[in-house]
This record gives structure tokens, C-alpha cells and sequence, in this order.
């Protein structure tokens, strides 16, 4: 399951590590991304804090040239990326993984095209299986939700995801685990995810 995450999170060139604090101040962006990311407290019960952490636009370029996929995303100089935050979730039963995600972009036309950027990437990675979905309703000002599998290294995963702008901050949920996140509940999760990014000065 987390081969499944660490996948799908190379696409958007985030990464998990350990746990510094939310709200440790702005880096090199005037907003910090770490106030951008749900809190446990956003989440259904039983899902605990894994791991969190800053994403440079250094690691993110690493990220973003994994094996996994022939394409790219975006990446930090086409995009405007300035920094970005990336907390991690797990559930033991149903087993679940949930990471969040955000990134400040100079731009909404840079963080656009870190959004416009996930069809042509899905489809070229190994293993995964996705097809996109409505998202049934305002989500930012661009989103794409996707659902479907992930069998690479032999064990399949359910996997759910979905990757909005608002202005210039791009805001990312993906769900891995035996049983999907129904695709409505990731949504609403993505809106508790906007409304931080939205309050966040």
C-alpha cells in the first residue's frame, strides 16, 4: 500500500518524512504550506498522524523524475513552485493510507498547469489504473478527481485522488488502501483542505 502512495505522490513531486510541526513558519514563500494540509482533526476517526513534512523544489524535481511514470508533471521553474507541505495519514482498520498535500506557486497560471498536468502523467504510469471522475461540485477554481488501482510490485490498491488550485495554491488528497475512499468523502475532505488554504495569510 504505501509503494501505492509513494507512486501516485511522485506524479505530484511531494514526499513523507519526519514529523516537524505545522505552522513552523514560511520558508521561501510568503504563505507557509504547512497551514495548507488537513489536521487530524479534519479526518474520520481512526486515522493517525504518519508523517509530515516541508517539500523543496529540489526534492519535488527529484520526485517528479521517478521510474513509475514515462511522463512528468510540471515541474518547480515551468510551474512558479515556491514551497510546498506534505502530511501523511494511516488507518489500521479498514487499512488506509491518506496523504495531503499543498504547494505555493508564483502564479495561478503556474499552479494551472501543475493541474493540467495529471491526465497526460496518469496515464503513462506503471501499474496504475485510473479513469476521471466528476467531482460533483465547486472545488477551487480547476479540479480533477480520479479513482481506480494501483498493482505495481504485485499488490493492488484502491486509490482515489484529487488535485485543485485556488489562485496561485495547488491542494492534492490521495487515498491508497485494500478498500477505496469513496470518491464523494475525498472531495469533502479536499473542501476542510480549501478552506485552510483560503484562510491562511
Amino acid at each position: 500500500m504505501s509503494r501505492s502512495v509513494a507512486i501516485l505522490a511522485t506524479i505530484v513531486a511531494v514526499a513523507g518524512a519526519a514529523l516537524p510541526a505545522y505552522g513552523a513558519g514560511a520558508r521561501s514563500s510568503s504563505v507557509d504550506p504547512s497551514l495548507l494540509v488537513l489536521r487530524p482533526s479534519d479526518l474520520p476517526s481512526g486515522y493517525r498522524p504518519l508523517a509530515t513534512t516541508f517539500v523543496s523544489n529540489e526534492q519535488a524535481d527529484r520526485n517528479a523524475s521517478g521510474p513509475h511514470c514515462r511522463a512528468r508533471p510540471a515541474l518547480s521553474a515551468e510551474a512558479g513552485r515556491v514551497d510546498g507541505f506534505d502530511a501523511s495519514f494511516a488507518r489500521r482498520k479498514p487499512e488506509s493510507i491518506l496523504e495531503s498535500s499543498a504547494s505555493v506557486h508564483r502564479s495561478s497560471g503556474g499552479a494551472g498547469k501543475v493541474v493540467a498536468s495529471f491526465g497526460r502523467v496518469l496515464s503513462t504510469c506503471r501499474g496504475v489504473k485510473l479513469r476521471r471522475v466528476p467531482v460533483g461540485g465547486r472545488l477551487g477554481q480547476q479540479a480533477e478527481l480520479w479513482t481506480g488501482s494501483d498493482a505495481e510490485g504485485g499488490r493492488k490498491s484502491k486509490v482515489a485522488l484529487v488535485v485543485w488550485r485556488w489562485h496561485e495554491r495547488v491542494g492534492m488528497l490521495i487515498s491508497a488502501g485494500p478498500v477505496a475512499m469513496d470518491a464523494s468523502l475525498l472531495v469533502r475532505l479536499a473542501k476542510k483542505q480549501e478552506a485552510r488554504m483560503e484562510a491562511a495569510s
